[in-house]
């Protein structure tokens, strides 16, 4: 059986931005700054599958090291967790996981990243993306 994701938008969008505001309040006077998100968060049957989008402008991308760092350690807590990041240039994907990106790393303008080559990587359409995460989606029952 194929499961759907129900979409369940925002009722009170006053009441979220302000709840925003109230996390960058209260983040930002400790001293804590540089959040991150999760581009797409799926989960069923205790099974996860988490999403980072990059876009491939040019001929490279830059992945800075606190944001792939949290991914790779995430992706260690359990062995039901499937992350991959996601490059787009243009009408192409490429799907990588998680777990190429915990070497190669160099600091350029004093911070520390890994720069991602677009001929490093296998370009796919949007069909074959599709395919390829209702593929691994379908593990999970």
């Amino acid at each position: 059986m194929k499961s759907t994701i129900q979409q369940r938008p925002i009722q009170d969008m006053v009441k979220f931005e302000g709840s925003i505001r109230e996390f960058d309040k209260m983040f930002y006077s400790k001293g804590i700054i540089g959040a991150s998100d999760l581009d797409f968060f799926y989960e069923r049957k205790g099974n996860f599958l988490i999403l980072e989008g990059k876009q491939m402008p040019k001929d490279s991308t830059i992945i800075y090291y606190g944001q792939m760092m949290a991914l790779v350690r995430m992706n260690k807590l359990s062995e039901k967790m499937n992350i991959f990041v996601i490059f787009q240039k243009q009408e192409l994907f490429s799907i990588v996981p998680i777990e190429k990106f915990s070497r190669g790393w160099e600091k350029i303008n004093n911070k520390w990243c890994q720069v991602v080559k677009s001929s490093s990587l296998i370009w796919i359409n949007k069909d074959e993306l599709g395919k390829t995460v209702a593929k691994i989606t379908e593990s999970f029952e």
